[in-house]
C-alpha cells in the first residue's frame, strides 16, 4: 500500500507541479485548497505527510499545522511547509506549531524527492 500524502495549498499550480513530484516517488496525493480544508481533512484521514503552503487566504499553514497537530496520529508526523515565505520569525512560529521542515519556493524538485524518502 502506498502512503498518502496531503499537499495543501491555494495555487492549483503548486499543487499539481508536487503532486507530480511525490506521485514520481511513488506517494497517492490528495489535495486541500486552503487550510480550513487541510484540517478538516486530516480529521477524517491519517496522511503520512503533510504538505503545506504558508500563505493562504483564511488559516495559513502555521495555524493549520497548530490545529493538525494535536489530532489523534498527527503528533509525529511529517508536515513540511513549501512557502516563498523566510524570516526568522516565521520559522520560529513554524517550529513551535509543529513544521517538520521548511522548504523556500520555488523548490527544488531533486531536494524536495530527497526530503520525502
Amino acid at each position: 500500500m502506498s502512503k498518502i500524502v496531503l499537499v495543501v495549498d491555494d495555487s492549483s499550480i503548486a499543487r499539481r507541479t508536487a503532486k507530480e513530484v511525490l506521485e514520481g516517488e511513488g506517494y497517492r496525493v490528495e489535495e486541500a485548497r486552503n487550510g480550513q480544508q487541510g484540517v478538516d481533512m486530516c480529521k477524517l484521514k491519517q496522511y503520512s505527510l503533510v504538505l503545506s503552503d504558508y500563505n493562504m487566504p483564511g488559516l495559513n499553514g502555521v495555524d493549520m499545522v497548530r490545529q493538525i497537530r494535536p489530532l489523534p496520529g498527527y503528533e509525529h508526523t511529517p508536515i513540511f511547509m513549501v512557502t516563498t515565505e523566510f524570516t526568522r520569525d516565521l520559522l520560529t512560529r513554524g517550529k513551535n506549531a509543529g513544521v517538520t521542515l521548511w522548504v523556500v519556493k520555488p523548490f527544488d524538485e531533486t531536494k524536495l524527492r530527497t526530503a520525502v524518502r
